[in-house]
This record gives structure tokens, C-alpha cells and sequence, in this order.
């Protein structure tokens, strides 16, 4: 069975997320999330890259996950 990037989340991922306790006000879906380094002191941006979730502790970011499509 070939499964979609939606498809996926909603029947595979999405379940998952909402059994280990995460609720829709501590997640945001297809967001574009960057870092910043710091090296030898100094702040560097780091490239974004768009992820399927983030996951939150009240308003910092904890977990962020990409899936891809999956070939059942």
C-alpha cells in the first residue's frame, strides 16, 4: 500500500503523537524551523528547513519531526 505525506501523518504519525499525550495547542504542523549556533561566541543562523511537526513544552520547541512517504 503507498501512502501519501498526508496520508501518512493522519493514519500513522498523527496517532502517535496523540497517544503519547501531546494535544493540538503543544503542536504546529508544516512549519519552517531554523537554529542558531554559537561559535566562538558568536550567533550563526543556520539554514531553515521546512518539518511536518513541532512540538512544544508551553512556547519552547522540544521535538521536531520530518516524515516522508512510506512504501507498505
Amino acid at each position: 500500500m503507498n501512502l501519501s505525506e498526508s496520508d501518512t501523518r493522519a493514519k500513522l504519525i498523527d496517532p502517535i503523537v496523540y497517544a503519547r499525550g501531546w494535544t493540538e495547542d503543544l503542536m504546529r504542523r508544516e512549519e519552517t524551523a531554523g537554529a542558531i549556533e554559537i561559535i566562538d561566541g558568536k550567533a550563526r543562523k543556520r539554514v531553515k528547513v521546512r518539518v511536518d511537526y513541532v512540538l512544544s513544552i508551553k512556547v519552547t520547541p522540544q521535538t521536531v519531526m520530518a516524515n516522508k512517504y512510506i512504501f507498505l
